[in-house]
């Protein structure tokens, strides 16, 4: 009887063991640089045979999540769109299956391709050469477009008859900076581009089966229809883009203020529909329908089993709302295994309850854990199962709120670290009155107006207008909290490595009172918290040209001192490469303010990011060729011949020349950066007429080892000549992938080749930095996205 009673306990164990050993083999795989050598996979069968055969199986469930994962791989990179029809135009069937958001004349939507229209290209050079194509080259892919100047009704479930430019899915590669690219892979897009309508676009009509994708679509006009309502009733509240969020999971009138205040309290997570909100209405549900069948008194099934069917269905039906994201589809699968259990009559722990879930959802989707949402999700609800667990239950809500509070908040410190780079210190606090209020009063009086909005307008504006009265008052308290000077913890992200040694660290420090290992938790989370930072030696330089795309940005470090030269384009009023790309990279290497801010000249793509640098950051010192007419209060003129030194480096400015070029570019800053006897020559958008005066005014001072290409390899500079004065071993091009432009162009591709200098473009790979002065002389080049590949970034 011992040995059963001792087999029974050992079971569940042994399901979650294995549970996690499968979603580790799954992570494994996502830090592959690229796919393995497919002679691998029969290996791994035989492997796995021969270990299940000896009786050794948990290794087993390790190798089959790697597996999974690896096949899945292979299926979601073998839907992307063919490399042969990039910047093809192309004339496509499409159906819109998300909710367009239109700003500032452009809507942007994402698309499932149905196929070709036409067998063959639309491009003229195609049709030239008798190039032809399969209809079904594009079938079944899903796209994320951008329109124009689109018509007035566009919808969600439309289907479109479309002329269309496409890419492959690119991102910008920067440390510290957001994986763009990562992120289109793991929402299942297949490509990006634009719609090209002139009057060859046109609306095709509504299909009359009824199957999944009409289903798929109809719902996705509800949504929209609600939207579109739920933009009308609350114009005038400041906190419209916050209801929206919550009650159909359109995030993108919420405005950058409001981010940056939820980023700073740790509350972001109440703002969007997630698995908090669905399990708040799967729970209203079941309470409400557990008391409504014990008083009609069904004999066939107890109280708990409609109490739980019901509570499922509406938890189906607010995901649903939310366009089925990839938040609400965990806690879809977690609510379908507990009210499964009760529909069973059976129970499962916590742990063992969450182990499944995690299985499950790496089976349907095993992207899904390159999801930060995957793991702080996962996270909390296994912190809060730890501290359930052998704990005294008898404490009031306050101090069980607050006490599940600053736990959850130091357990996720490791993860928000990896992430995001930042932590809220106030999280706890902000949570404590957020939570309640939003859940059990803004949530549900939020959904409640939009059930009420098909019987009376009035009356469901007024539900509203009460919701967005106790959200403003909600964040008028957490703008009050994110308004200490202390409220947030930043630091450059840690290794994965230092992330599992904090994780431990966080365990040792939940356990209970008493135990005498809990202190080691302390000393565990120091690599977290202090994570080191390369040191540059004085004498030495490090300058990394950035990634931003088409545009220009470059930091220049010293042993104390940092420079940025541009700042990239501004492409929005809520997106510049200043937030995206240049600050994120300054936070990874721990610089808190910049000494010198040097703007080469007015173009948009050279100045876009200054605002926010200068908001952000304290910036001591600035310069342009155009005072004026940059941001900044005190900017002085790049004047040549002004020389300083910084921790053994010399800088001097060589341009622009007086007199001023009618050309703008022409009269962009030149700095030369030397070393050790290596030199960095930084150009601006310099073109053929300005190098000509460079090369009468310095000639063979002109010469440095690197070059940063003049105005991103157009055909008007990089002349020949100005290549035999800088005589340079490496050109760094900063160039947009695939931009409108054509840079570089070919012809001076060639002409680099020519010299030959070794070229590379930040569209290929990513951010590009190297040391200058180095005591042993070694000029080691790193470019970020091939030091950072994963399989997705394979071209």
């Amino acid at each position: 009887m011992k040995t059963d009673s001792a087999t029974n306990h050992s079971r569940p164990f042994l399901l979650t063991t294995r549970c996690i050993l499968f979603v580790c083999g799954v992570c494994v795989f996502q830090l592959m640089p690229t796919l393995p050598d497919p002679r691998w996979f029969v290996f791994m069968f035989f492997l796995s045979a021969m270990l299940w055969w000896r009786k050794q199986s948990d290794p087993v469930f390790f190798l089959a999540g790697y597996c999974w994962a690896w096949l899945f791989a292979g299926w979601a990179l073998n839907s992307r769109l063919p490399a042969e029809l990039e910047g093809k135009t192309l004339s496509v069937s499409a159906s819109i299956i998300s909710i367009p958001q239109c700003h500032h004349q452009v809507c942007r939507f994402i698309a499932d391709i149905q196929q070709l229209a036409q067998s063959q290209l639309v491009s003229s050079s195609s049709s030239r050469s008798g190039n032809t194509r399969s209809e079904n080259t594009m079938d079944k892919r899903q796209v994320k477009l951008s329109w124009y100047y689109p018509p007035q009704d566009l919808q969600a479930g439309q289907n479109w008859l479309l002329t269309v430019r496409l890419k492959r899915p690119h991102g910008m590669m920067n440390p510290g900076g957001f994986d763009y690219e990562q992120w289109l892979f793991a929402h299942g897009i297949d490509a990006t581009g634009y719609v090209r309508c002139k009057k060859d676009c046109r609306l095709l009509p509504e299909t009359k089966h009824l199957n999944a994708k009409a289903i798929s679509a109809w719902v996705q006009q509800q949504r929209h229809n609600i939207y579109l309502k739920l933009q009308n009733y609350l114009r005038n509240s400041p906190v419209a883009g916050l209801v929206v969020g919550m009650t159909v999971g359109i995030r993108d009138d919420i405005t950058s203020r409001q981010w940056d205040i939820l980023r700073n309290t740790g509350t972001t997570h109440l703002m969007a529909i997630s698995g908090l909100h669905v399990g708040l209405v799967a729970g209203l549900a079941f309470w409400l329908a557990r008391r409504t069948a014990s008083w009609v008194g069904i004999k066939r099934w107890s109280p708990h089993q409609i109490a739980a069917i019901t509570a499922m269905l509406c938890a189906t039906g607010y995901a649903m709302l939310a366009g089925l994201s990839l938040p609400t589809q965990r806690a879809l699968i977690m609510l379908g295994i507990i009210f499964g259990s009760v529909l069973l009559q059976t129970s499962l722990r916590s742990m063992h309850l969450l182990a499944i879930t995690a299985v499950i959802v790496v089976i349907v989707n095993p992207l899904a854990v390159l999801s930060a949402g995957f793991w702080l999700s996962f996270g909390a609800v296994a912190i809060i199962s730890l501290m359930i667990c052998g704990r005294n239950r008898g404490y009031g809500y306050w101090h069980a709120t607050w006490s599940v509070g600053w736990r959850v908040a130091l357990g996720l410190s490791p993860l928000l670290l990896l992430f995001f780079g930042n932590v809220s210190l106030i999280a706890p606090v902000a949570n404590l009155i957020a939570v309640p209020v939003v859940s059990i009063l803004v949530v549900p009086v939020s959904l409640f107006g939009i059930v009420i909005s098909g019987l009376s307008v009035q009356l469901a504006i007024a539900v509203f207008n009460f919701a967005s009265l106790i959200l403003s008052a909600v964040m008028w308290f957490l703008e009050q909290l994110s308004a200490f000077q202390f409220s947030t913890l930043s630091t450059p992200r840690p290794s994965v490595w230092a992330v599992l040694f904090g994780i431990t660290g966080v365990l040792l420090l939940l356990l209970p009172k008493g135990v005498q290992a809990r202190w080691l938790g302390f000393i565990l989370l120091l690599p977290v918290f202090f994570p080191s930072i390369a040191k540059i030696d004085p004498g030495s330089a490090q300058v990394t040209v950035l990634d931003v795309g088409q545009g220009l940005s470059t930091v220049v470090e010293t042993a104390n001192h940092t420079l940025v030269f541009d700042t990239g384009i501004r492409l929005s009023p809520r997106f510049d490469m200043g937030s995206a790309v240049l600050l994120p990279y300054l936070r990874s290497r721990a610089i808190h303010h910049v000494d010198q801010l040097i703007l080469s000249h007015t173009d948009s793509d050279h100045i876009g990011g200054a605002q926010i640098l200068l908001d952000s950051l304290p910036v001591l010192q600035e310069f342009s060729s155009y005072p004026q007419h940059v941001p900044g209060k005190h900017v002085e003129l790049c004047e040549p011949g002004k020389q300083w030194q910084w921790d053994g480096v010399d800088f001097i400015m060589l341009a622009p020349l007086l007199p001023y070029s009618p050309a703008e570019n022409n009269n962009s800053c030149v700095i030369k950066i030397s070393a050790g006897g290596d030199r960095v020559l930084l150009t601006g958008d310099i073109e053929s007429r300005a190098e000509n005066r460079l090369i009468d005014e310095y000639n063979h001072r002109l010469n440095s080892r690197v070059l940063i290409v003049p105005h991103h390899g157009s055909k008007t500079s990089s002349s020949a000549a100005f290549l035999d004065a800088v005589k340079p071993d490496l050109a760094i091009i900063a160039a947009g992938y695939r931009n409108q432009y054509g840079f570089p162009h070919r012809k001076i591709v060639k002409r680099y080749a020519k010299n030959k200098v070794s070229l590379l473009n930040t569209a290929y790979s990513g951010s590009i930095s190297f040391v200058i002065g180095t005591q042993d002389n070694q000029h080691t080049v790193t470019e970020y996205r091939h030091q950072s590949q994963r399989y997705w970034n394979q071209r």
